[in-house]
């Protein structure tokens, strides 16, 4: 919950962002089993320009997933803030990236040779799998 409200408070102030990853799919009650490590922030806008809201320790601590952005400490919260261009959809209050745009970005975090490659084939076999049954 402590994710959520954060989450909220960024894009409320930040009108070119967009929520993605595994907390936008736990947001439109998609269950993959595991529950959100992290914040994952899209931005139709240069990634340094977000505002993060007062009150709040913020350390930037890398570059985002996605190598487009910055990656940083918000709290004892990790906020993944990454370009992009998609355009946001309104679900349950929040502005959530697509999850067309997600699985395309999954597909490509699975073929990197890294630690979280294995995590994302993981996401994208269950994902695949709960958007057939949907349909």
């Amino acid at each position: 919950m402590k994710k959520e409200i954060l989450a909220k408070e960024i894009l409320k102030l930040n009108p070119t962002t967009s929520l993605t990853g595994t907390l936008m799919l736990k947001i439109r009650g998609i269950e993959i089993g595991r529950e959100p490590k992290d914040i994952d922030i899209l931005i139709f806008d240069y990634p340094d320009n977000i505002i993060f809201p007062k009150g709040y320790k913020v350390k930037k601590i890398g570059l985002a997933s996605n190598r487009a952005g910055a990656k940083y400490l918000v709290n004892d919260i990790i906020v993944d803030v990454m370009s992009s261009t998609e355009k946001p959809e309104i679900h349950k209050g929040f502005k959530l990236g697509k999850i067309e745009g997600l699985l395309k970005a999954k597909r490509i975090y699975s073929t990197q040779n890294n630690e979280g490659a294995e995590k994302h084939k993981r996401d994208l076999v269950k994902l695949e799998k709960i958007l057939k049954l949907e349909l």
